[in-house]
């Protein structure tokens, strides 16, 4: 049982680790957001609002960023974020690229620097 217990505070530090990430990334790379009032927010606490297209279906490899929304991490953090799924009827390249989406999980780097060379306004991190 006790290791049950390590591997869900190392799971919640992981969790937490990513949530912190996006932040940085939306308080830096997304300059052009508007913040606005949390309606359910009494505190008058402001959020970023966010949206996320994962690079595939919902599955596995999308499951941390799933249960930090879940469990409301990014809301901790003052993100409020839209996860969608990603894969070839909605590409995360095309959906951040057009706007649709603030940021994306591309399933590898030639897909942006392909993207970018055709010249879509792309950044890579």
């Amino acid at each position: 049982m006790n290791g049950m217990k390590n591997w869900a505070s190392t799971m919640r530090q992981v969790l937490r680790s990513a949530v912190v990430i996006l932040a940085v990334l939306a308080a830096v790379g997304l300059p052009s957001c508007r913040k606005s009032e949390d309606a359910g927010n009494s505190g008058g606490a402001r959020t970023l609002p966010l949206k996320v297209r994962l690079g595939w279906q919902v599955n596995a490899n999308s499951a941390g960023q799933i249960a930090a929304l879940e469990l409301g991490f990014y809301e901790e953090e003052g993100l409020d974020v839209t996860i969608s799924p990603g894969g070839l009827d909605s590409p995360s390249v095309t959906t951040v690229a057009s706007g649709e989406d603030d940021l994306g999980f591309a399933n590898g780097p030639d897909l942006v620097i392909n993207a970018r060379a055709a010249g879509a306004p792309l950044k890579l991190s």
